[in-house]
C-alpha cells in the first residue's frame, strides 16, 4: 500500500541549526520524480526552436546526422568499464542528454569532450 507525501523531520545540529531534513522513501521517490519532470519540460523548452526548424523539414545550427553521430561514437575508445556503468546510472541520464544535446548544438566538438566533461563533473 502506498503511503502518502508525509511533512519531513528537520535535523537540528549542536548548535541548533538545521542541518538536515529526514523524509521517507515515498516523499523521497515523489520528488526525484517532480524533479525529473520539471529538467524534462526546461530541456524541451530549451529545444523548441530546434524542434520547430525539424518540423519544418530543416536542420537546426549545429546538428549533424544520425550517421555522422553513431561513427563518433563508434570511434570513441571506451576507457574502462566504468564508463558504460556511469552511461547507464538513471542519475546520470539528464546530465548526458543535455551533453549530447550541445554536441547536436555543436556548443561541444567532440563526444571525447563530453566525457571529460562527465569525469570532471563526477568527481
Amino acid at each position: 500500500m502506498e503511503r502518502g507525501v508525509q511533512s519531513p523531520r528537520i535535523v537540528v545540529g549542536v548548535d541548533g541549526q538545521p542541518m538536515a531534513v529526514l523524509v521517507d522513501i515515498a516523499t523521497w521517490q515523489r520528488l526525484i520524480e517532480f524533479v525529473e519532470e520539471q529538467e524534462d519540460l526546461l530541456l524541451l523548452k530549451e529545444m523548441r526552436p530546434d524542434l520547430e526548424r525539424l518540423a519544418a523539414g530543416e536542420t537546426p545550427d549545429g546538428w549533424v546526422d544520425w550517421e555522422e553521430f553513431e561513427r563518433e561514437l563508434d570511434d570513441l575508445p571506451p576507457e574502462d568499464e566504468s564508463d558504460k556503468l556511469i552511461i547507464q546510472h538513471p542519475e546520470f541520464q539528464s546530465s548526458i542528454e543535455r551533453a549530447l544535446l550541445q554536441k547536436a548544438r555543436g556548443q561541444v566538438k567532440s563526444l571525447a569532450e563530453i566525457r571529460r566533461k562527465y569525469a570532471q563533473e563526477s568527481e
